[in-house]
């Protein structure tokens, strides 16, 4: 049981998964007291507990890196990807990505074509962008290449709007970028209009624009 726990302990701090870490601290200290009462050696128990303190210590560090900074920081990048390709700007909306490995290639993408319209089409509906509001983030797809899927709520020159919108997170292509953060690539957006109508920008069926 000792060895198992260890096992576990050592899994739940590569991976940071909270349940392995239960496992591992159930499997240390019932070890541990089965141990001493049969006057067994302890020193398995002990790194094992030792060791599930630490990957919980980890994922508590984790955990907080990712609320306090890292969550804060994707949707502010997440937030200057979506008014790029809400006011027509290709290059900043679907950057460049790097070399993926093929199972986490980045997924199609609207075309500069297609953004230009949509920009068009909400522009001389609603007016300049002024500001967007995400809400209530849900994160799904591959773990090297997630896809965000989120509602809007838009602020245009003329009127508020609501909308709709899905990006996907993936490693940077520029060599010289200093920090580890992912790229934003928008993939849709949808847009309530004032007559009811929506403004969609989807993917080519046969774009991926990498």
């Amino acid at each position: 049981m000792a060895i198992g726990a260890l096992v576990f302990a050592a899994l739940s701090a590569i991976t940071c998964m909270p349940l392995l870490t239960g496992v591992a601290a159930f499997g240390g200290v019932i070890s541990f007291q089965r141990a001493r009462r049969s006057g067994a050696p302890t020193l398995l128990p002990r790194i094992a507990l030792i060791m599930a303190g630490v990957a919980l210590s980890v994922q508590v560090g984790v955990s907080l890196l990712a609320g306090r900074w890292l969550a804060p920081a994707m949707q502010r990048r997440t937030t200057v990807a979506l008014t790029a390709a809400i006011t027509g700007d290709h290059a900043a909306a679907i950057p460049a990505v790097a070399d993926l490995l093929s199972f986490a290639q980045p997924l199609p993408a609207p075309t500069a074509e297609s953004m230009t319209r949509f920009a068009a089409q909400v522009r001389l509906a609603l007016g300049e962008l002024r500001s967007i509001s995400q809400v209530n983030e849900s994160v799904g797809g591959s773990a090297l290449t997630p896809t965000v899927s989120m509602p809007l709520v838009l602020e245009f020159e003329r009127q508020s709007a609501t909308g709709w919108a899905r990006v996907q997170w993936v490693p940077a292509s520029d060599p010289d970028q200093r920090d580890w953060l992912p790229a934003v690539r928008v993939l849709e957006v949808e847009i309530t209009l004032p007559d009811g109508s929506t403004a969609k920008l989807a993917p080519d069926s046969d774009a991926t624009n990498p």
